[in-house]
């Protein structure tokens, strides 16, 4: 019945204007770096659930897995005092887009952790410097983006790097525009300013052609209320298994700084928590479901850019556009999901 469905929609895909056979113009190269938290407490799980590491390692392959027409890739993790990198822009040169999702899958299968500290601010950093030094004279520009997922702060990034700094005394305020208010010299200041501008202590505007995306996956670590003790703040809460309540060590500052990163950016912001389960892919309308909803979310606004929340969410690669590798996503995920 599923396959009939599917034939049906290529079928009717192509009534519609040809959308499941035609690659668009407007595809554009895209350089990646995929940012994984390795530090020790992505080992911790909500009771009866999976690993944060495990977690991270599957929204990473999610990622990955993701048609493009030309996506280049870097697979970075972070702990203890600094990041290491196991998958180069130079390892996928010459290579298809398809040879390239290959190897770094393989990686990402073959990842050890989780250990140590969690040196966030100056990886970050690190990155986008990464970032803008691969094919800086290429025209026109690649477009930039770092994919990170991790489940908490900044703790170990070497005091003589340039991001680094102590927590910011006020939360990021998405009101604010200067930089949502950020203490001056925080390391979330820094790794702001590094995200919009290239440089960790300007506040001005992006520089004419610099673009870069941070998309944040954001892993709450849920342990149950009665075992706080009297000094513990709980900062978000959940009804876990059996109903018992369980609260998320991740502070409310910490989300308003994840989510001021990829809004600020352009980028996307997921939380990831024992109530709400990873998303699934295809699924646009997020009713836990990839279905008939979905493909007509992607016809809705197919060939246009991301202009509004409603094509935003039909953008399910995260290229800017509403296309073909969008209705792939659909079609490769149908009938997934919790609730189908």
């Amino acid at each position: 019945m599923q396959t009939n469905i599917i034939k049906h929609l290529g079928s009717l895909a192509l009534v519609t204007g040809a959308l499941a056979y035609s690659v668009p113009a407007f595809a554009q190269q895209e350089n990646v770096i995929i940012v994984i938290d390795s530090s020790g407490s992505m080992a911790t799980a909500a009771p009866g659930g999976d690993p944060k590491w495990d977690i991270a390692l599957d929204q990473a392959e999610a990622f990955v897995s993701l048609p493009h027409a030309d996506r280049e890739y870097e697979l970075w993790t972070f702990s203890g005092a600094a990041w290491t990198r196991h998958y180069s822009f130079a390892d996928g040169a010459g290579l298809s887009v398809s040879q390239r999702q290959a190897d770094v899958l393989g990686f990402i299968n073959s990842l050890s952790g989780p250990f140590s500290t969690t040196p966030l601010a100056g990886t970050l950093c690190d990155a986008v410097d990464s970032l803008i030094a691969h094919e800086a004279t290429v025209f026109p520009p690649p477009a930039k983006r770092i994919v990170l997922v991790t489940d908490g702060l900044e703790n170990a990034t070497n005091p003589s790097h340039a991001c680094h700094g102590s927590p910011s005394a006020t939360p990021y305020d998405e009101t604010n525009p200067n930089r949502g208010g950020l203490t001056v010299n925080s390391w979330e200041w820094h790794v702001l300013n590094k995200a919009i501008t290239g440089d960790p202590n300007s506040t001005s505007n992006p520089p004419p052609g610099f673009e870069l995306l941070v998309d944040v996956s954001a892993l709450f670590d849920y342990i149950p209320t009665a075992s706080l003790g009297q000094s513990a703040d709980p900062v978000l809460v959940e009804y876990g298994p059996m109903g018992m309540t369980y609260s998320a060590p991740l502070s409310l500052e910490a989300v308003a700084f994840f989510q001021g990163l990829a809004e600020s950016t352009g980028g996307t912001y997921t939380q990831i928590d024992p109530a709400t389960p990873p998303p699934t892919p295809g699924d646009v309308n997020e009713d836990g479901c990839t279905d008939y909803d979905d493909y007509v979310q992607i016809v809705t606004y197919y060939g246009q850019p991301v202009s509004n929340p409603a094509s935003d969410q039909a953008d399910l690669t995260r290229d800017g556009f509403v296309d073909y590798y969008d209705y792939l996503v659909v079609i490769q995920h149908w009938g997934a999901g919790p609730n189908c």
